[in-house]
Protein backbone atom coordinates (compact mmCIF):
# COMPACT_ATOMS: atom_id res chain seq x y z
CA UNK A 1 0.00 0.00 0.00
CA UNK A 2 3.05 2.26 0.06
CA UNK A 3 2.83 5.18 -2.30
CA UNK A 4 -0.93 4.80 -2.50
CA UNK A 5 -2.36 4.75 1.03
CA UNK A 6 0.86 4.90 3.06
CA UNK A 7 3.63 7.42 2.42
CA UNK A 8 6.83 8.74 3.91
CA UNK A 9 7.11 12.54 4.17
CA UNK A 10 10.27 14.50 4.94
CA UNK A 11 10.57 17.87 6.67
CA UNK A 12 10.15 19.72 3.36
CA UNK A 13 6.93 17.87 2.48
CA UNK A 14 8.54 15.61 -0.14
CA UNK A 15 6.58 12.37 -0.51
CA UNK A 16 8.27 9.02 -1.03
CA UNK A 17 6.49 5.67 -1.25
CA UNK A 18 8.69 4.55 1.66
CA UNK A 19 11.96 5.64 3.20
CA UNK A 20 13.89 2.84 1.44
CA UNK A 21 12.83 4.00 -2.04
CA UNK A 22 14.33 7.43 -2.61
CA UNK A 23 12.22 8.52 -5.58
CA UNK A 24 10.18 11.65 -4.76
CA UNK A 25 6.61 11.19 -6.02
CA UNK A 26 5.13 14.52 -4.90
CA UNK A 27 4.96 17.10 -2.15
CA UNK A 28 2.23 17.48 0.47
CA UNK A 29 2.42 21.26 0.12
CA UNK A 30 1.24 21.08 -3.50
CA UNK A 31 -2.51 21.39 -3.91
CA UNK A 32 -2.69 18.37 -6.20
CA UNK A 33 -0.38 16.03 -4.21
CA UNK A 34 -3.11 13.38 -3.94
CA UNK A 35 -2.80 12.71 -7.67
CA UNK A 36 0.63 11.19 -6.93
CA UNK A 37 -0.91 8.60 -4.59
CA UNK A 38 -1.41 5.73 -7.00
CA UNK A 39 -0.74 2.01 -6.96
CA UNK A 40 2.68 1.19 -8.36
CA UNK A 41 5.04 -1.75 -8.18
CA UNK A 42 7.89 -1.50 -5.73
CA UNK A 43 11.29 -1.39 -7.46
CA UNK A 44 12.87 -3.47 -4.67
CA UNK A 45 12.92 -7.25 -4.77
CA UNK A 46 12.33 -7.51 -1.00
CA UNK A 47 10.93 -5.36 1.77
CA UNK A 48 13.45 -4.94 4.57
CA UNK A 49 11.51 -2.29 6.41
CA UNK A 50 10.62 -3.13 10.00
CA UNK A 51 8.05 -0.33 9.84
CA UNK A 52 6.48 -0.90 6.43
CA UNK A 53 5.94 -4.66 6.49
CA UNK A 54 2.65 -4.12 8.28
CA UNK A 55 1.22 -2.39 5.19
CA UNK A 56 1.75 -5.42 2.91
CA UNK A 57 -1.78 -6.62 2.04
CA UNK A 58 -0.79 -10.27 1.67
CA UNK A 59 0.23 -10.39 5.35
CA UNK A 60 -3.26 -9.26 6.49
CA UNK A 61 -1.79 -7.48 9.52
CA UNK A 62 -4.46 -4.76 9.52
CA UNK A 63 -6.79 -7.49 10.81
CA UNK A 64 -4.35 -8.34 13.60
CA UNK A 65 -3.63 -4.77 14.70
CA UNK A 66 -7.09 -3.37 13.88
CA UNK A 67 -7.18 0.24 15.19
CA UNK A 68 -3.64 0.05 16.57
CA UNK A 69 -1.78 -0.23 13.28
CA UNK A 70 0.62 2.67 13.92
CA UNK A 71 1.48 1.44 17.40
CA UNK A 72 1.52 -2.26 16.39
CA UNK A 73 -0.95 -2.80 19.20
CA UNK A 74 -2.97 -5.95 18.46
CA UNK A 75 -6.72 -5.72 18.68
CA UNK A 76 -8.89 -8.39 20.22
CA UNK A 77 -8.70 -11.56 18.16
Amino acid sequence: MTGEQVISVDQDGAIQRCHFVGQIIGNIYQADFQQALISRLCPRSRCYCHIGYVHRPELALYQVFQGGILERNPGKL
